[in-house]
């Protein structure tokens, strides 16, 4: 049981990878995983072909260094690396990702000027005004997110 929970916890992981960065599901990924107990090293090895079957990968690979470029996920105590170089126009990448932190910025300045205005807070119920500031922190977050997207593809571009 405990095997099968790796194996799943592994596929997950790499699904999650797909996700997060809008990669198509059945496009072949190339997978590198670093560090790992023994035993999931062991499984790994045992289940190999399944997890390229359900995970759509046309390759696993242990490597010693993490390439700069690689999107991350976690199945136990390894972590799985999908660089992401040749998969994706860092260019087009980046345009989707300054107009997706454009719309969050916008949408940061509306609710922050809702907050900002003394009559939204002192007319408003109190459970709106949470939910308000509960969706700019998300905001804050999600753009924080963004940015650190955009550093990682702009230095795909710089190389």
């Amino acid at each position: 049981i405990a095997e099968m929970d790796w194996v799943r916890s592994f596929v997950l992981g790499v699904r999650r990878i797909r996700a997060e960065r809008d990669i198509a599901p059945g496009k072949l990924l190339q997978a590198q995983t670093q560090g790992g107990a023994e035993q999931e090293r062991r499984w790994l090895s045992q289940n190999s072909d399944s997890i390229q079957a359900l995970a759509k990968l046309s390759s696993i690979a242990p490597v010693a260094e993490a390439p700069a470029d690689a999107a991350t996920a976690m199945a136990g105590d390894m972590v799985i690396l999908a660089p992401l170089a040749d998969l994706i126009d860092p260019r087009a990448e980046k345009e989707k990702l300054n107009k997706e932190l454009a719309a969050l910025n916008s949408e940061k300045q509306r609710i922050g000027g809702k907050l900002a205005n003394r009559n939204f807070i002192d007319r408003a119920p109190p459970e709106i005004v949470e939910k308000e500031r509960r969706k700019l922190a998300e905001n804050n977050a999600a753009a924080a997110k963004l940015a650190e997207q955009l550093e990682r593809v702009q230095r795909l571009i710089d190389q």
